[in-house]
């Protein structure tokens, strides 16, 4: 139709080509043989002057249009498919896989419970043993042979260990598979042959962890004492000599090398940064996470950064660990430590001489000031730290304080040596930086004497190096200038740009594609008197919808993951738009005036979880179901006949899982009896033995 629409097009000014010109119209009019009215339609439009592009666009719309009605009609499914039905699915979906979660700790421990109690019904010596070994004072057995006399009951009591390698080596036996799984966490600090003994004692291993961040070092994670108050410090004082010769294969390099691709999953999903550009270095580097990490924006546009560049007298920015970096570093942290101590804290070192340093001066300046709060209300666990970046991961804070500790050597003459992020060798040195640059969760600062704008790419030889004058750009430019690291745009697509165009043109400003990651938000809506603030995400149900690999992903974990982070949500359906446009843009406009009005200039700072108050904590047993049964008082225990039976019955009914020491002591206090008799014990033993081979206990 669009040929015969173009070359009419053609022929209709030259009236020499009038035979021409009677052919295309027969052959329009054969084209459309089944509606009289579209052709005079198309013959009206092309005598008018109209473009044939656009009447043949029109009629593919049109045609479209009319499939898609008649698909809908045929189809019940696609018939309800409105935006009252797509919501409440979703919303349905969103709640039921909420209860779900919540519900899945229950389950497992009473998964754990009906499996622990079928293990004391069924190894009775075991459970003799271990209430042996309990009221002993002395002359115990020890753990390990303890457990190899008792695994089965050891297990189920306590179904999931957790153990260094080191210590499975010392407490379990090594002649069988004692567990279904093993587990290794932070993998890339294990070295293979200290796995070993731990792979041995299960079925099963899932090895995870990172292998964009340290390997295993005598200074990794297993090998640093687990003290807070402590710095730990490599082997070699001079980090300038730093020699990543000590590094070794890691488990998880290991285990990936031999397993197929099916075997080995990469997790994409990041949380801990509540602002995305705090992991857009590390996100975007091609030797680190290569854009597959996927991340959530920030509902502003201020930067999490701050850039300290250290000045003063030769003396004071010169060297490794130049006094003035230390000075001002302390500072920094003192003053955050008193006006924000509901934010956690930890300052972060290049080098361990620097970390030290530190270390003192916050002790000679912070002394015994009750001012200071080194921990977050209700937070305990998240006090306040001074490490350097070999001691580093695992941890994590609100704030993290990044201090180099480099100066140059003199002044205008820049430092190209940085210690350990020097190192090349299996990229160790800018795994280093990648561990100290993601520790944060809302903002990081940056102490140093480096001006990283007065390097010459061409001079940075190292990965290391360079990745780390990339970073402190980002930082220095309150994370705008990311280098040759720069994020791509990301085109609109036409659905995208009509709801762009349309609301627009209702007076609503907006940033689309927003993000710096390889996930965006359609749209963010911005204040009207805040342009730097964002009131709203408006998401399509676009290819970036139904990219996602799950309706848990799409539906549930970005929006929750979006809200978490101060985000109000809205969300305009394509079949509603294609078909109520008017209607999709009045929801719009409302969503978006809803969430002015919701907006606060100052959000108010979250409160800490008030301590639970003892009555809360105190559990009430279930309640037993129905009346209590009688039982009768009479001159023999064979003169019973079901009562036994029916109390047993109702004393289990709580859904307690009772033992059968416990229903035997339920049931003998309610008989007249003040001996047990064998012939008593037997007949109560018989008769719970009965009831649970018939499922009527548990």
């Amino acid at each position: 139709m669009e040929a015969v629409l173009k070359r009419f097009d053609e022929i209709r000014t030259q009236l020499p080509n009038a035979p021409d010109l009677q052919r295309q119209l027969k052959q329009l009019e054969g084209l459309v043989a089944d509606s009289k009215e579209l052709f005079e339609e198309l013959v009206e439009q092309l005598c008018s002057g109209e473009a044939p592009k656009l009447i043949s666009d029109g009629v593919k719309r049109r045609w479209a249009s009319y499939v898609e009605e008649t698909i809908r009609i045929q189809s019940p499914a696609l018939r309800n498919s409105g935006r009252q039905y797509l919501d409440g699915n979703v919303n349905d979906f969103r709640a039921r896989d909420a209860v779900h979660i919540r519900s899945t700790g229950p389950r497992i421990r009473r998964l754990c419970a009906e499996r622990a109690h079928a293990m004391r019904l069924a190894h009775p010596e075991q459970v003799e043993l271990i209430e042996t070994q309990h009221r002993r004072r002395r002359n115990r057995l020890s753990a390990r042979k303890l457990f190899a006399k008792a695994p089965e009951l050891l297990k189920s009591l306590k179904p999931c260990w957790a153990m260094s390698p080191l210590v499975v080596s010392e407490l379990l036996p090594p002649d069988k598979a004692f567990f279904d799984v093993v587990i290794f966490d932070e993998a890339s600090q294990i070295v293979p042959f200290e796995a070993v003994t731990s792979i041995l004692r299960g079925k099963q291993t899932i090895v995870a962890g990172d292998s964009k961040q340290l390997s295993p070092t005598s200074t990794s994670f297993f090998a640093t004492k687990d003290d807070e108050d402590e710095i730990t410090t490599s082997d070699d004082l001079e980090d300038d000599t730093f020699d990543a010769i000590d590094e070794t294969e890691s488990l998880l390099e290991a285990v990936k090398a031999v397993l197929p691709g099916q075997g080995v999953r990469t997790l994409s999903w990041h949380y801990r940064s509540e602002d995305e550009r705090l992991i857009a270095f590390s996100n975007q580097h091609p030797e680190l996470y290569g854009r597959r990490l996927v991340t959530a924006p920030s509902i502003s546009v201020e930067p999490p950064f701050k850039y300290h560049l250290v000045e003063g007298a030769l003396s004071d920015v010169t060297g490794k660990s130049p006094r003035g970096e230390i000075e001002l570093t302390v500072h920094v942290a003192i003053a955050h430590l008193k006006q924000r101590p509901d934010l956690s804290l930890a300052v972060i070192a290049l080098g361990s001489d620097h970390a030290r340093n530190i270390q003192n001066e916050f002790d000679r300046q912070a002394g015994d000031d009750s001012s200071i709060a080194l921990c977050p209300p209700g937070r305990p666990d998240e006090k306040f730290i001074i490490r350097h970046l070999e001691s580093i991961q695992g941890d994590e804070r609100d704030v993290v304080i990044l201090s180099t500790g480099y100066g140059p050597r003199e002044i205008g003459k820049l430092r190209f040596d940085f210690g350990p992020i020097n190192s090349d060798k299996n990229l160790s040195g800018l795994r280093r930086l990648n561990v100290a640059v993601t520790r944060a969760r809302k903002r990081v600062e940056v102490v140093s004497t480096i001006n990283p704008y007065q390097y010459d790419d061409n001079r940075l030889n190292s990965v290391g190096v360079k990745g780390l004058i990339q970073y402190l750009r980002f930082v220095h430019s309150g994370g705008e200038d990311l280098g040759d690291l720069s994020v791509e745009t990301v085109p609109m697509n036409p659905f995208e740009q009509d709801i762009y165009d349309s609301l627009r043109e209702q007076g609503i400003e907006m940033v689309p594609q927003y993000g710096v990651s390889g996930y965006r938000l359609d749209f963010a809506v911005q204040h009207p008197d805040s342009p730097g603030r964002f009131i709203l995400a408006i998401e399509a149900d676009g290819a970036s919808y139904h990219s996602s690999e799950t309706a848990r992903d799409r539906d549930r974990i970005r929006q929750a993951h979006l809200e978490r982070l101060g985000w109000k949500f809205h969300r305009i359906w394509s079949t509603e738009w294609f078909c109520n446009k008017e209607s999709e843009l009045y929801l719009a406009k409302q969503a978006v005036e809803e969430a002015i009005n919701a907006y606060k200039e100052e959000p108010e700072l979250p409160q800490p979880e008030p301590e639970p108050e003892l009555e809360k904590l105190v559990s009430f047993a279930p309640e037993k179901q129905g009346q209590e049964p009688s039982m009768p008082q009479l001159a023999s225990i064979d003169d019973y006949g079901t009562e036994i039976a029916d109390y047993i019955i109702w004393f289990c009914s709580d859904g307690i899982l009772h033992s059968d020491d416990e229903i035997f002591e339920a049931v003998f206090t309610r008989l007249p009896f003040t001996r047990r008799g064998i012939r008593i014990a037997n007949r109560i033993k018989d008769e719970i033995n009965n009831l649970r081979s018939i499922g009527r206990i548990a």
